[in-house]
């Protein structure tokens, strides 16, 4: 028996956390789910990092969407399981991932199913993924599950890689502006100040600013440095707050764009790990069990939580989704008209589509913008000081006269 570190919702909806014993992370996640609650993160000895934030940091999203693509391609031309790992393990370059695939194999290969083998290495895939294989292996569907979770994981990598790829240019930008600010404060100004001095004259403005910060940060870089340290480590343990994140997260979906795209991505993945697990026989209940770990948001996490709760008082989803503030309109009305006529999995596959060819469109909307707007910015403000300066430094000719 080991010792497991677990946060999880009560059948409350309150996120507790703790300690419990259990033979293995598998056995630590059915006994919380035998009390009725929502297991968000379980790690064995040191306690998570985080709701939803340890297992997500240790995965290759890249490894694991790759892996999964091949997978579901060579369940559904019927090769045998534990020659689809071993063709992904041949098709492997990374000296990680084969070592996690090599002890999957191994695992398969002494009679563990697939879910049972992932089990087994840890760092391969997080919670819910491995809820939904299992939910595919007990349907008998589970090329049709790696299937769809493909699809996901992939249109995940897309967004991210846009944002990326969108982001690219203002940083060069930026990072470049950096290196002039710098070589002026630190080369030119340097070279100009004693010009003014040995005249008598009173420095300009902009150099006297100039050259007294740089003069600041010479003689007290030591306590500089160390407030930054701290400040890094202070950002770095706030993010991890409960509070905090709920505010970063209400920030974020109040911000124009921005906040429509972040609730669009995550209720998209909300309504198809949802409607992948409830088209394979999974319950209600407990496919919103498994999507709980799928979700990244606080907001997200709670809505299941209290759904879950209501659901077992006799209430409907939809009834719990209307309450959601970030839920899209057209998601809350097809969830309901889903659960009134018997068609949920399927609604909820429609919203995800929709919603996600809506992210699509947004994220280009927004690279459309942002690499511009910014552009104007930075040149605006580094414009700005260079002419200041260089006002300045042309004044040195007043100084014949």
């Amino acid at each position: 028996m080991a010792e497991f570190q677990f946060k999880a919702y009560s059948p409350q909806g309150a996120l507790v956390s703790g300690s419990l014993e259990a033979a293995s992370e598998a056995a630590a996640f059915a006994s919380l789910r035998d009390r009725q609650m929502i297991p968000v993160e379980i790690a064995a000895g040191a306690a998570p990092a985080s709701a939803g934030g340890g297992s997500k940091a240790r995965y290759d999203r890249v490894f694991l969407a790759r892996f999964t693509r091949m997978m579901a391609s060579l369940l559904a031309s019927h090769v045998p399981l534990v020659d689809a790992v071993a063709i992904t393990l041949e098709n492997e370059k990374k000296a990680r991932p084969r070592r996690m695939l090599e002890t999957v194999r191994k695992a398969i290969l002494n009679g563990a199913s697939l879910s049972e083998a992932l089990e087994k290495a840890p760092g391969f895939s997080p919670a819910y993924y491995r809820s939904m294989v299992v939910a595919g292996e007990k349907s008998g569907s589970l090329g049709v599950v790696l299937g769809d979770l493909a699809e996901q994981i992939e249109h995940e990598q897309t967004i991210r890689s846009r944002i990326r790829s969108g982001l690219l240019y203002p940083a060069i930008l930026f990072a470049t502006s950096l290196v002039v600010l710098f070589v002026i404060s630190s080369v030119l100004i340097p070279a100009i100040t004693p010009l003014f001095e040995n005249s008598g004259k009173e420095l300009p403005t902009a150099i006297a600013m100039v050259t007294g910060a740089r003069v600041f940060v010479t003689e007290n870089w030591i306590a500089i440095l160390t407030g930054l340290a701290l400040c890094v480590v202070a950002m770095l343990r706030a993010r991890h707050h409960g509070a905090v994140q709920r505010a970063v997260e209400r920030l974020a979906f109040a911000t124009p764009l921005i906040g429509s795209l972040k609730a669009n991505v995550e209720v998209a993945h909300f309504a198809k790990t949802l409607s992948i697990m409830l088209r394979n026989g999974v319950s209600l209940v407990n496919s919103l069990e498994a999507t709980a770990g799928a979700l990244k948001s606080h907001a997200s996490r709670d809505l299941v939580a209290r759904a879950i709760a209501e659901l077992r008082n006799g209430e409907r989803l939809a009834d719990s989704i209307d309450a959601a503030g970030h839920f899209p309109m057209l998601a809350k009305r097809l969830i309901r008209i889903g659960e009134e006529t018997g068609t949920l999995p399927d609604m909820l596959a429609h919203v995800a589509k929709t919603l996600e060819e809506e992210s699509t469109r947004q994220v280009a909307l927004i690279f459309q913008l942002v690499p511009p707007v910014l552009t104007l910015l930075i040149g605006l403000g580094v414009g700005s000081f260079i002419l200041v300066i260089m006002d300045a430094v042309l004044s040195v000719n007043d100084l014949a006269f």
